[in-house]
């Protein structure tokens, strides 16, 4: 008798081991995209949007990577492309993740 109830805990346990990691999968799937990127309106037209960001970036330790954020429309439209909404590109950097990421080996 002891054996067929060992097998059913072993049996519970497996399943439940599968349930928990499936929805831990889910939940994380469906978690990730709000932890990518932060969307928010601003109270700002688009070129003071751009001004005012690339003024507040340093002061979080961030650093622009070239000399100004690039604007997307323009490049793309002498492809023949052209979309709405304005779109401008901000490369970021912080030293401290960038050093961590180039020296690890």
């Amino acid at each position: 008798m002891i054996k067929k109830s060992n097998g059913k805990i072993w049996i519970s346990g497996i399943a439940g081991f599968m349930i928990g990691f499936v929805l831990c999968g889910i939940t994380v799937f469906a978690a990730m995209p709000s932890l990518m990127i932060v969307t928010r309106e601003s109270k700002l037209g688009f070129d003071e949007t751009v001004a005012a960001m690339e003024k507040r970036i340093p002061k979080y330790g961030w650093a622009i990577s070239g000399s100004r954020p690039i604007d997307m429309n323009k490049p793309m439209a002498e492809h023949e492309v052209t979309f709405e909404p304005h779109v401008r590109l901000v490369k970021l950097c912080k030293s401290e993740y960038a050093e961590s990421v180039l020296t690890t080996a």
